[in-house]
């Protein structure tokens, strides 16, 4: 009688389990952003940075796998589990890094606000005014 379930060691590396891996790299430079673990994540955007440069280099390990396989005739095959993994992972590093992209524009905005206008922003702010006002405001004037 033939055995259908699958005889994967569990020590050995699949493309499955190397997306899972890259999902928990994503988790911990997260978490390490949020509660300061590392001494990287004290400069403004660099997990940030760490988290696009591990996607970027998982899909070059990827994609050298996957020549190695066809060179050599391994088994190189993605489930549609792993596929949605690494879809997440991917959505989620590019949702990270939209969200800081979009502080460093605020920051800018708020920077440039209050070189030009530096009273009328401070009383903006005393006022309760928000930045994208008070520089709206004056651009008019």
């Amino acid at each position: 009688m033939t055995d259908l379930t699958s005889k994967t060691r569990w020590y050995r590396l699949t493309p499955d389990r190397f997306v899972i891996g890259l999902l928990a790299v994503e988790c911990l430079l997260w978490l390490s952003e949020r509660f300061q673990w590392f001494g990287f994540n004290h400069q403004k955007g660099w997990t940030v940075l760490i988290a696009v440069a591990s996607v970027g280099l998982a899909f070059v390990i990827i994609l050298a796998w996957f020549v190695m396989a066809l060179v050599f005739r391994w088994r190189f095959q993605f489930s549609i589990r792993s596929l949605l993994v690494l879809i997440v992972v991917v959505a989620v590093q590019c949702s990270w890094m939209t969200v800081e992209m979009k502080k460093v524009d605020r920051q800018q905005v708020a920077k440039t606000a209050f070189q030009r206008f530096p009273g009328y922003f401070l009383a903006g702010l005393m006022l309760g005014i928000g930045i994208n006002k008070v520089v709206r405001r004056g651009k008019r004037g």
